[in-house]
């Protein structure tokens, strides 16, 4: 029972954020200087960095571990990494990339929507001024 409170309240705390990120995004896009409305983009992308550099280099249970084969030649080769290095996490590692870069991908339609309607907002204002 505990479980499932549990998993409610992380289902909410999540959608909150997603709606405070999307809100922020919007207000900050509608703001004159451009560099405003990159933040939550950029800050996304480096998230979606660390995540990627975290997995590809320490696995996901976080050890490294001392792997040790031998080679077509019989010599012995050992080296230190995570099971990140097999060929089927190398798949995963990609694919959670390109999953964590959602949030950044949907920021950043959200700033091109916003600089879009801004710059025809002032479009239409220097129309109606010329026509004055």
């Amino acid at each position: 029972m505990n479980e499932i409170i549990l998993t409610i309240f992380f289902m909410i705390a999540v959608i909150i954020l997603i709606h405070q990120a999307i809100f922020w995004q919007i207000y900050l896009s509608k703001l004159e200087n451009k560099w405003f409305g990159r933040i939550l983009p950029i800050v996304s992308f480096i998230f979606s960095l660390f995540i990627f550099i975290n997995t590809a280099f320490f696995g996901y249970d976080g050890t490294m571990t001392t792997y040790i084969y031998t080679n077509y030649n019989g010599q012995t080769i050992s080296y230190i990494g995570s099971e990140a290095y097999k060929s089927t996490h190398i798949i995963t590692i990609i694919s959670d990339f390109f999953l964590f870069n959602v949030i950044t991908l949907i920021l950043l339609v959200i700033y091109f929507i916003c600089r879009e309607n801004l710059k025809k907002n002032k479009e239409i204002e220097k129309m109606a001024i010329q026509d004055l």
